[in-house]
């Protein structure tokens, strides 16, 4: 949830089962994404190596909002 300088108010948030299960498969998927990338070379998050939408790749993974 966040308020723009309007004061204008956002919010989403994930639905996304079992959240040690989800973080298993990411491991994984990031994995499988890092050993096709030979470009990244230093630090990243996640989203900032493989875009915000990283976490969709989840099965069953759902942003609402």
């Amino acid at each position: 949830k966040v308020t723009g300088p309007s004061g204008k108010v956002s919010e989403a948030w994930l639905e996304a089962g079992n959240g040690y299960a989800l973080t298993a498969e990411m491991s994984v998927i990031i994995a499988q994404k890092l050993s096709h990338n030979t470009d990244l070379k230093g630090f990243y998050t996640p989203s900032s190596a493989f875009g915000p939408d990283l976490v969709l790749e989840g099965r069953g993974v759902v942003r609402h909002g």
